[in-house]
């Protein structure tokens, strides 16, 4: 492999046809990427966002309905994307993290309307979405706490079963 696995922002939305910097039209990244997010708020006139800058922009714009439909919006790309991951994993919870997190409830709920109307019924109804409450450290930390709790797991064993050794005997 080299290493361009679990890529998510090049999965293809439904009904999306934006040029993606992969060559590729309508992934994941050219509807509700940073920079993709940045690019259409400009383009309703706030011309300072940039995809650096952008959790500012949604902290100040919080309450701006041009910037609320924008959120939305990705949040139903993201959402359309995320229905088919909760239908191969099926996963309890999902935490929308990142810069885009800073849209609060209109993100979520976009995702939440996709997941309900495009994944199964019985994940759909399992799944629960909420917000980061760690701002845009959250997929880093995130990811340091499942490394860690892998770290060791090969060596647990239940109860009555020994443990295979780790090393040569």
């Amino acid at each position: 492999s080299d290493g361009r696995v679990g890529e998510i922002g090049h999965v293809r939305v439904p009904g999306a046809s934006e040029l993606c910097v992969c060559g590729q039209r309508g992934c994941l990244e050219s509807e509700a990427s940073t920079v993709a997010m940045a690019a259409k708020m400009r383009a309703i006139g706030l011309t300072s966002a940039t995809p650096a800058g952008l959790e500012e922009v949604l902290v100040a714009e919080h309450g701006n309905t041009a910037v609320e439909r924008l959120i939305h919006e990705a949040g139903v790309s993201l959402g359309l994307v995320l229905a088919s991951m909760c239908n191969l994993l099926a996963p309890e919870r999902l935490v929308l993290g990142g810069e885009l997190a800073a849209g609060g409830e209109s993100l979520r709920t976009g995702v939440v309307e996709s997941i309900n109307r495009y994944a199964l019924a019985a994940v759909a109804d399992r799944v629960e979405t909420r917000l980061s409450t760690l701002g845009t450290s959250g997929p880093v930390l995130g990811a340091v706490v499942l490394a860690a709790s892998q770290l060791h797991a090969d060596r647990v064993s239940p109860i009555g079963h020994r443990a295979l050794p780790t090393h040569p005997a």
